[in-house]
């Protein structure tokens, strides 16, 4: 199994849109095929501040494709600008793990 997540700081003032457009992205990326689990989750403690994005792929073979694929999808492409709407500049941090055997 292969893990993407993606953490992103909330604009203070944005969280009921930043919560609104989570929901609408998470929904988005479960429809693909190539995606076997996205979820959305939120701090209890911490940077209570942060949205972090998990997105599960069965291999690398299919995060990869899925990720080509998504560079090119106009639907895609357009949800990631409406995030950047609703976080702060320059906070969001990637991150590719995968599971030992």
């Amino acid at each position: 199994m292969v893990y993407l997540t993606r953490s992103q700081l909330v604009s203070e003032s944005k969280w009921k849109e930043a919560l609104e457009f989570a929901v609408k992205a998470r929904d988005y990326i479960r429809k693909d095929p190539l995606v076997a689990q996205a979820d959305v989750l939120m701090g209890v403690n911490g940077n209570l501040s942060r949205l972090n994005y998990f997105v599960v792929f069965k291999s690398l073979a299919d995060e990869e494709k899925w990720t080509e694929k998504t560079g090119q999808d106009p639907e895609y492409q357009k949800l990631l600008q409406e995030s950047f709407s609703v976080s702060v500049p320059n906070s969001a941090e990637d991150n590719l793990y995968r599971t030992l055997p």
